[in-house]
């Protein structure tokens, strides 16, 4: 996943206003600004649990331009003294492995959060970074994105399934990082081939990325049926992004899946 912060809380800020990058002290990760105001967030025309499609408000904040590396928790390890995480099967990440994103559980992705004097982004907040504004009520300029590039699918774009289901499908990138079987990519991938508006990369596939957000249905949502219905309440925190293994229905930015809390 990547973590966020308030605008308030940037520290280096300057006097007409944020800074539409900064780099955070205590991880040396670049953040990237998410500007205040309205954005299209949800769908109507999704999964149940996407609707009903609504408009939001959010504060200025920053958000982690890229997933945090293996590398980079390894960091956050030797510093803090937590424990390695399962998905490392030992005491230190695979070989080779440094720049790929870390896979943690919920409560370690918080831990890593708040060592680095950040937090788990909000849904809202994970969408508006991955989509932008959108076009919205009374506005006739502005496009509503479905992916973080667009409104179209390319799967030149992200690490999912149809970017592994033919060999010359960015053959380009594949060369590049000497990769011949699908599986996680470096953080740094598909920048900025795959960035969204506001330059967060990797928002689409790769690593599925935790929110802070427990899954509840949305302002307006009535539906009780289907097992998104069972799901409801404060037992699973929302995942978003998919990952290298998805397919195109799951990298769209309204996309909601159930994350456990061991």
């Amino acid at each position: 996943g990547r973590t966020g912060r308030e605008f308030g809380d940037a520290g280096r800020v300057i006097e007409k206003g944020p800074r539409a990058a900064i780099v955070c002290r205590k991880d040396g990760k670049e953040m990237v600004l998410v500007p205040e105001g309205k954005f299209v967030f949800g769908a109507n025309d999704g999964e149940r649990d996407e609707s009903p499609e609504q408009v939001v408000f959010l504060h200025d904040y920053y958000i982690d331009r890229h997933e945090v590396s293996n590398e980079e928790y390894a960091r956050f390890i030797e510093a803090s003294g937590a424990r390695p995480p399962l998905s490392w099967k030992g005491a230190v990440f695979p070989e080779g492995e440094g720049a790929l994103p870390v896979a943690v559980t919920y409560r370690e992705a918080e831990a890593y959060a708040q060592w680095a004097g950040k937090r788990l982004p909000t849904e809202e907040e994970w969408e508006k970074a991955a989509r932008g504004r959108g076009n919205l009520p009374g506005e006739e300029s502005g496009t509503t994105y479905r992916y973080p590039w667009g409104v179209t699918f390319n799967p030149e774009k992200a690490n999912c399934a149809e970017f592994w289901a033919d060999e010359k499908t960015g053959a380009h990138m594949k060369m590049r990082f000497q990769i011949a079987v699908g599986g996680l990519m470096p953080v740094t991938a598909f920048d900025p081939e795959g960035a969204s508006p506001y330059g967060a990369v990797n928002m689409a596939g790769n690593a599925r990325e935790w929110t802070s957000s427990w899954y509840m249905p949305y302002r307006g949502n009535t539906s009780k049926e289907g097992k998104e219905y069972r799901m409801y309440g404060r037992q699973y925190k929302v995942v978003r992004g998919g990952a290298w293994y998805s397919t195109r229905h799951r990298l769209r930015v309204t996309s909601r899946e159930v994350g456990g809390v061991p």
